[in-house]
């Protein structure tokens, strides 16, 4: 496979190299997801409610919005990893710019991390 092109560098790494790592982290985020899940489920949607401080419930939810959009950009980033063949790049086109989305999102995070 040709080697992916970001931040005008040429990577060793190919667009199929990232179905693994992606599915890993597709499963660990979605475990994510169903914790945060069984959490809102279990205390009657904390989320919700009022006793709840103001400040952690944001933060939850944020956190859950966070892990959310990661593992369907990770679904993307699969997706998209298993079409074209070495020949056929073009079917792959979409992948840079689905890893800048996914590297902005990534400092979006840390941001929100070192804040709360």
């Amino acid at each position: 496979m040709p080697g992916l092109v970001i931040a005008n560098r040429r990577w060793i790494i190919g667009a199929d190299d990232l179905i693994i790592p992606g599915f890993i982290l597709l499963l660990a985020h979605s475990i994510w997801v169903a914790i945060y899940g069984v959490v809102a489920v279990q205390n009657g949607h904390p989320f919700l409610r009022v006793d709840c401080a103001h400040q952690l419930t944001y933060h939850l939810f944020g956190q859950l919005m966070l892990i959310l959009g990661c593992a369907i950009l990770e679904g993307c980033i699969i997706k998209v990893s298993f079409k074209g063949s070495i020949l056929n790049t073009k079917a792959r086109s979409a992948l840079n710019a689905l890893l800048y989305i996914r590297f902005g999102k990534k400092s979006f995070e840390v941001k929100n991390g070192c804040i709360n």
